[in-house]
């Protein structure tokens, strides 16, 4: 998975906005999607995922307002930052119905670009963050998926091992034995949790000797021969 270019969607029906929108935007790094009409809107949200959404309020058969209630009911678009662009002054009535529509900011027309800009690069920076979370979740859990195979294998192998095998932590406590280890000794893992119980119940009054003898085996290195 690697990170792609952000892409941002103005929407207007005005045709000349949309190019002046083009260029201004341009000078960020990303990639600008047009959109005449709600309809247009909405398709190209299905198509693709969005950084961030400019959309007029005054489009005709469908508004700026339904266009965002459309969205933000569906969830596969309900996550796309929209801001309003819209020709009325800030009242409370105009800033009521923008938030109630989903919306999380609006500037109003004529556009100054420095705010067009500022307000983009927010929302840019933050695109980029959840890539890049996104893409660190997706490899961890590449790792965890790799690693829980890894186990399967190991586990796979030391189970088909021609000589008994039994794996403990450092602790003592005992994590598995091999089918061979069971058919020898005929203790399987669950009736000894730990090498100390081990030694107990397979070797009685000779347990603490038994015990001495395996832990000095953990301090050879080298090659020793076969048997000993």
């Amino acid at each position: 998975m690697s990170l792609s270019k952000p892409k941002i969607l103005v929407v207007d029906d005005n045709a000349a906005n949309l190019a002046a929108m083009r260029k201004l935007l341009s000078k960020l790094s990303c990639e600008v999607v047009l959109a005449q009409s709600g309809n247009d809107a909405l398709a190209a949200c299905v198509r693709g995922e969005f950084a961030l959404m400019f959309l007029d309020i005054e489009m005709p058969e469908m508004d700026g307002y339904e266009v965002a209630e459309l969205l933000k009911g569906d969830p596969s678009t309900s996550d796309i930052p929209i801001i309003f662009l819209t020709a009325t002054t800030g009242d409370k009535a105009t800033q009521l119905r923008v938030y109630t529509a989903g919306a999380v900011d609006y500037i109003e027309k004529p556009l100054e670009d420095r705010v067009v800009l500022a307000k983009a690069g927010i929302f840019l920076d933050l695109h980029a963050s959840k890539q890049h979370l996104r893409l660190e979740l997706a490899r961890s859990e590449a790792m965890r998926t790799a690693a829980r195979e890894n186990e399967a294998r190991y586990r796979q192998a030391l189970d088909g091992a021609p000589i008994p095998v039994m794996v403990h932590a450092e602790d003592g406590e005992v994590i598995l034995v091999n089918r061979l280890w069971q058919e020898l000794t005929g203790y399987a893992a669950k009736d000894m949790s730990t090498i100390g119980a081990w030694t107990a119940r397979a070797y009685g009054s000779q347990a603490a000797e038994v015990r001495a003898r395996i832990e000095k085996l953990y301090g050879i290195t080298g090659i020793i021969h076969e048997g000993e």
